[in-house]
């Protein structure tokens, strides 16, 4: 067991952040492991469709170019790399990495994590019982009239525990929640049992802090006038304690800023109470305090930590139909007048049955005193998804639209670039929808 607070960095929260992540991270800050979450929901749905077309596909391929760049520090300074970009394949992903390890000369031992795919139990667990119910609106899966592509159990970080103690110096995974691997990493390095609920949960506030990538060192803040230059901002680093107090930080020479006020941005981002539920722990934020310790460095602490859920959270990934919208514009007085007197007329004539979403949402409002026709437009947005390309075919859909224009509100003006109107103009195969159900575990 070690003593010394262990030095967890976050080099992703997405796809979209920079690949030399990994590299700018080594060379600005000594660490001991590496952590990324690089699939989102979205990510996942697209991977199932790769894999549906390529069985060897189905990861996260960015990620072997980032870690290629850093390739020489982490093996020579023996940095712990865990990622979930191993996606709907972990399996293939690691091999990859395998071949690119040997490319580049080093010998480093890789694992992966799998478990969460549940595509082949899905009707199974139906069938017993289990509705998965959606965590947003309550309806069943069934109710959706979807196929699904992919069924991933959001796992915690106990199988990365056990891949760090067989020696493994990169661990890939599937769908694991956001902060399982720097839990794992805590917990492999400070060997923690699992009921050290208090440590635990504090490893699990420290990784929900890092795991966003840049969002806790200064991206995305809304003070972000104050944070200094932002061309190339630091990835964050959580220092976590063996007590599962940390200390949130960033590479002293990178670009951004740690305090008191980007700690608590991120902290409220996603959470939904007092209590941040994880396979692994029940995180209790009541008595959290989170206190400066000097130039970008954060303690945060008070952490509480009880038993986890007996229930684990589910994406499922299907084809959602198809999409088509258009979009009008309406100026000066009476913007909600006339977005009602539109919907009204166009609903009169489109079959609403037949459409699985029918969305007029309005962007933007009149300013005060509107000095050119710019400040006075308001954008409608008419969007809708089907099961069948025939319910949004120009007849059904854009045609029905334009058919109300000599009758609706005055100055009715649409946006005549219609290539959104047709079916499937969104994604080739039909907008793809992510559902998070629960299921009990027993």
């Amino acid at each position: 067991m070690k003593t010394t607070p262990v030095r967890v960095a976050n080099v992703s929260g997405s796809i979209f952040d920079r690949v030399e992540s990994m590299k700018s991270l080594v060379d600005e800050a000594e660490i001991d492991a590496i952590t990324g979450d690089w699939p989102s929901e979205i990510n996942l749905a697209r991977l199932a469709q790769e894999k549906k077309a390529d069985s060897t596909k189905g990861y996260e391929l960015i990620f072997i170019e980032c870690l290629r760049l850093a390739i020489k520090e982490v093996a020579e300074r023996k940095i712990k790399v865990i990622s979930n970009a191993g996606g709907l394949n972990p399996q293939s992903l690691a091999s990859l990495i395998k071949q690119m390890i040997r490319e580049e000369g080093y010998e480093l031992s890789v694992a992966y994590v799998e478990g969460d795919d549940i595509m082949h139990q899905l009707s199974d667990l139906q069938e017993k019982g289990y509705a998965f119910n959606n965590l947003d609106n309550g309806k069943p899966f069934s109710t959706l009239g979807c196929q699904p592509i992919a069924a991933n159990a959001y796992l915690g970080g106990w199988g990365i525990v056990e891949a760090l103690n067989r020696g493994a110096d990169i661990v890939i995974t599937g769908r694991v929640t956001d902060a399982a691997p720097v839990i794992a990493v805590a917990a492999w390095w400070h060997r923690w049992q699992q009921d050290d609920f208090d440590a635990l949960a504090g490893s699990l506030v420290a990784g929900h802090l890092i795991e966003c990538s840049n969002y806790v060192t200064g991206g995305n803040f809304p003070g972000f006038k104050q944070a200094g230059k932002l061309t190339s901002v630091g990835y964050p680093i959580a220092e976590i304690s063996r007590d599962g107090t940390s200390v949130i930080t960033k590479g002293e020479h990178s670009d951004g800023l740690v305090n008191k006020e980007t700690v608590i941005t991120q902290l409220v981002y996603e959470l939904q109470g007092r209590y941040y539920v994880n396979p692994d722990v029940t995180a209790v934020l009541t008595d959290i305090q989170i206190e400066s310790q000097g130039d970008n460095r954060v303690e945060v602490c008070g952490i509480k930590g009880i038993a986890p859920p007996n229930t684990a959270k589910i994406g499922i990934s299907t084809i959602g139909g198809y999409a088509a919208e258009m979009h009008w514009y309406m100026t000066g007085l009476d913007i909600k007048e006339k977005v009602a007197l539109f919907r009204d007329q166009a609903m009169k004539y489109l079959d609403q049955s037949r459409f699985r979403q029918l969305r007029f949402d309005t962007y933007g409002s009149v300013a005060d005193n509107p000095t050119n026709q710019n400040e006075a437009t308001v954008h409608l947005r008419v969007f809708a998804q089907a099961n069948d390309k025939e319910t949004l075919s120009p007849e059904n859909f854009l045609y029905v639209l334009l058919n109300n224009t000599m009758q609706t509100y005055p100055g009715a003006t649409c946006n005549y670039d219609f290539r959104l109107t047709h079916p499937g103009s969104l994604l080739n195969t039909g907008q793809l929808c992510w559902i998070s159900m629960n299921y009990a575990t027993g």
